[in-house]
């Protein structure tokens, strides 16, 4: 009981020490002061204070499980100082195999010998049963090895490993939830919602396989399905982050009313996370809130500047990526950071784009981006890491949606500009070079790259003889750079062109 308030304690409300997010698919770590390490091989990363337990002999290094908690495991994982039974209850130390099957043949414990008058009864049930305990220790051996690959980021491994254990155990129900979350891990979302169903169908109120088929429904475009899913959690505490992405749901379905009443509450369980204040703001903002809407940007962008600094795995990230050689310490920064949390996965990303490894850096962005598309920060990251790429029409979505998601966001305008300018779409590019202009006019880099976008378009202009539009863009170039000659030039030859008609006009929408 102690363990699992403790347990629910973390879950509603982490800590950058504990954990950042609830969801990654590690193991969860509890120290016992005692010199005993209880280790319970699940899902989420939690990482809590070391915990007090009485001293007693009969505690070692697993615990029953709570079959209506998966982040525990499941009523299959039973270890008390003797076997596993499989059934749900302890095998007590004194109580031999042997003597289980003596009793089960109805003979007594010492009636066994060599007599030929007496041949033993017991015999054919001593292979079945010893096969039965061999396969359930097998399964539950393939799957401690497949929780080991799932601490490591080794989806593939890891799924090998699951199926194996559930062709010798169907019953195992926290093999078919992991199960489920390395195929969650890979995007692979038909097949993880495969697992969850079928670990619905072992226990209907596996709350954890109800969060993970509402995050599909949401991924998957099904909003209705994803909030019955997410209020179907209500009631009792958050399991995750499911307020959010309830939030997230209604947000996408325009109804803005219920967006800020979800996000409010997310906001009470862990009012750091910089994603819920990223579109509680942009909530505001559809409601014409625009105090409100400025207050939640602000706070976005302060609690996503300590969560850089302070977040645990991100500085021993940092640590192996200058200390270990190269492939090592990407390896390990995968243990910390891969997994099912958009914002963990940023992390993973922006740290290994940092340091020039793109080609890595594209994965855990995009994986974030198809996680969590409300979110402003992987879809930026994504596109600027396939902008240093140079490949410029692979950046071309995030960076649009980058915008859409942060119309005033000075970096994501001057980036996409960038890009379609790059690409040729010099409408576009004038569009958005000119909005990010108008944020930072002293900026000398957008400004030079707007001056020679505009007079682009006036040169294509000129060339088709179209002089009036070519006015609008030449005087606005000029307006940046007035000393250049030759613009004044060109607008001199197209203000005679058109003759006495000739005026300034603003430049045309495309």
């Amino acid at each position: 009981m102690v363990i699992e308030e403790m347990r629910c304690a973390l879950l509603t409300h982490p800590t950058v020490e504990s954990t950042e997010r609830v969801g990654d698919d590690v193991i969860m770590r509890w120290v016992l002061r005692f010199s005993l390490q209880l280790i319970l091989l699940t899902g989420p990363a939690l990482e809590g204070e070391a915990l007090w337990a009485e001293d007693s002999p009969d505690i070692v290094a697993l615990i029953q499980f709570s079959p209506e908690n998966p982040l525990q495991g499941g009523a299959e994982g039973i270890s008390l100082r003797g076997g596993s039974s499989g059934w749900g209850q302890p095998t007590p130390a004194p109580l031999q195999r042997r003597g289980i099957i003596f009793m089960l043949n109805g003979a007594a414990p010492g009636s066994m010998g060599n007599s030929s008058e007496n041949p033993p009864q017991f015999s054919l049930l001593v292979a079945p049963l010893l096969s039965f305990g061999n396969s359930s220790q097998n399964a539950k051996s393939l799957m401690d090895q497949g929780l080991q690959h799932l601490q490591q980021a080794r989806y593939e491994q890891a799924i090998a490993a699951f199926r194996q254990a559930l062709e010798l155990d169907p019953t195992l129900i926290t093999a078919r939830y992991d199960l489920g979350l390395a195929y969650f891990s890979l995007n692979k979302f038909e097949e993880a919602r495969q697992a969850f169903d079928d670990v619905h169908r072992q226990n209907s109120e596996h709350r954890f396989a109800t969060y993970f088929l509402a995050r599909l429904d949401l991924i998957q475009g099904n909003l209705e399905g994803a909030i019955l899913g997410f209020q179907s959690l209500g009631g009792q505490k958050p399991v995750a982050d499911e307020l959010y992405y309830l939030g997230t749901a209604y947000f996408r379905k325009d109804d803005m009313q219920h967006a800020v009443h979800f996000l409010q509450k997310a906001l009470v369980s862990t009012p750091a996370d910089y994603r819920i204040h990223l579109l509680l703001g942009r909530a505001y903002q559809k409601l014409s809130r625009k105090p409100e809407a400025e207050r939640e940007f602000a706070l976005s962008e302060q609690h996503r500047s300590v969560y850089r600094q302070k977040s645990r795995e991100i500085l021993e990230c940092n640590t192996l990526l200058n200390s270990q050689p190269l492939d090592s310490a990407v390896q390990q920064c995968r243990q910390l950071l891969d997994g099912v949390d958009p914002t963990k996965l940023v992390s993973l990303g922006v740290l290994l784009a940092e340091r020039q490894l793109l080609d890595q850096a594209v994965f855990p962005l995009a994986k974030a981006v198809q996680l969590d598309p409300e979110n402003y920060e992987p879809q930026f990251n994504l596109g600027l890491t396939y902008f240093k790429m140079k490949k410029y029409a692979e950046a071309r979505k995030p960076l649009e949606a980058a915008v859409a998601l942060r119309p005033e966001s000075y970096d994501a305008l001057a980036l996409l500009g960038s890009v379609l300018f790059a690409l040729g779409d010099d409408y576009q590019a004038a569009e958005q070079l000119r909005h990010a202009h108008q944020l930072r006019p002293a900026d000398e880099k957008v400004k030079s790259l707007f001056f020679e976008q505009l007079k682009i378009i006036a040169q294509h202009l000129l060339a088709g003889k179209n002089y009036k539009e070519s006015v609008a863009y030449l005087n606005e170039a000029l307006s940046l750079r007035p000393e250049a000659a030759d613009l004044q030039s060109q607008l001199a030859e197209a203000t005679a062109a058109l003759g006495d008609s000739a005026k300034p006009d603003q430049p045309p929408s495309h």
